[in-house]
């Protein structure tokens, strides 16, 4: 399985207009394809593509112990794979350089949706993110202390919280109370944008403003 993430980039409830017409020639195309394919033995690479091959198959070949390489596993097949498709839809029996970089170059995007999606941490990182999941309302320094007993020191939650923020899978919010300090609230996923957040040291509070900001 492929895993590639994708954003949406319009709502039509009633979807788009759609010409048939305009996929004639892919349909064309792919049926050509389709029936070259069906006569194609043994594929083989040339030598170029032979040696990239070599470059890039023990890197392709490692795998991690963890949730992200159980779905990143065998990527030195699932890369051939791609790379024989590429070089059907051009009529060749033969891989050559440009079907196997465009195909590793295609994986990379899914080894990095991956990696996204999954999460490649420490069990401390991977406890706060389910929390995260589990939180819509998210939660707040204090809750993510309460989470880990309060036996974890500020520096590790900072860690772990900069890890999910670098990967794009959560974000904070800073509250205004009553009082002279604001409430920094954790969210998963990715951040809206919100203009009521505060603004801190002069800049619209969208910046993550957490206590690892300087570093």
């Amino acid at each position: 399985m492929l895993w590639v993430c994708v954003r949406r980039a319009k709502i039509l409830p009633e979807g788009s207009d759609f010409n048939i017409h305009k996929l004639d020639e892919v349909i064309r195309r792919l049926k050509e394809v389709v029936q070259f394919a069906k006569s194609v033995g043994e594929m083989s690479k040339d030598t170029d593509a032979s040696s990239l091959w070599y470059e890039i198959y023990t890197i392709l070949s490692e795998s991690e112990d963890n949730a992200f390489g159980g779905v990143t596993s065998r990527a030195e097949a699932q890369v051939m794979r791609l790379a024989c498709i590429y070089a059907l839809l051009d009529l060749s029996p033969i891989i050559k350089r440009e079907h196997l970089v465009s195909a590793k170059a295609l994986w990379d995007y899914c080894e990095n949706s991956c990696r996204f999606l999954f999460g490649n941490f420490d069990s401390m990182t991977n406890k706060l993110l389910e929390a995260l999941k589990e939180a819509p309302q998210g939660l707040t320094r204090t809750n993510i202390r309460d989470l880990f007993n309060k036996n974890s020191d500020k520096d590790s939650i900072n860690r772990a919280l900069k890890c999910l923020k670098d990967a794009s899978l959560a974000w904070c919010r800073h509250e205004r109370t009553s009082g002279p300090k604001s409430v920094e609230r954790w969210f998963y996923g990715l951040r809206p944008y919100d203009n009521d957040d505060i603004q801190t040291n002069g800049r619209a509070g969208r910046e993550d403003v957490g206590d690892f900001a300087s570093q």
